[in-house]
């Protein structure tokens, strides 16, 4: 992480969330300061940013194939490309915290834990 935030410009302690993509050279960062930006995210995480703002992210984990979730600092969950069984979690239980596995065998982990519950699919 030290090395990407010397070639991003900042300081590493300025850095609040760091999320590479697995399939590209891709990043989203979001600083201590609310700050964001990214590079190279699948176009619908990137119209999804634009539109929700990047300084809005709580939470963001990426996966194979382009997929996706985001967590806001509302507690508004969006997603897009994730695997059937993960899609049907997000839309049946309360979401805490979620990480989707960047491995090709769509494996995912969703905590119920912190009442985050509104959720809404790809943009």
């Amino acid at each position: 992480m030290e090395l990407a935030s010397q070639r991003l410009g900042i300081d590493i302690t300025a850095i609040n969330l760091m999320v590479f993509m697995p399939e590209t050279s891709g990043y989203f960062v979001k600083t201590t300061d609310g700050t964001s930006f990214w590079h190279d995210v699948p176009d619908t995480l990137d119209v999804h940013l634009k539109t929700k703002g990047g300084e809005n992210i709580w939470s963001l984990n990426t996966g194979q194939s382009n997929s996706w979730v985001a967590i806001t600092n509302a507690g508004e969950i969006s997603w897009c490309d994730v695997p059937e069984d993960l899609e049907e979690k997000l839309n049946n239980s309360g979401v805490g915290d979620i990480a989707v596995s960047p491995m090709p065998n769509d494996s995912s982990l969703v905590s119920t834990e912190g009442g985050r519950d509104s959720t809404s699919n790809c943009l």
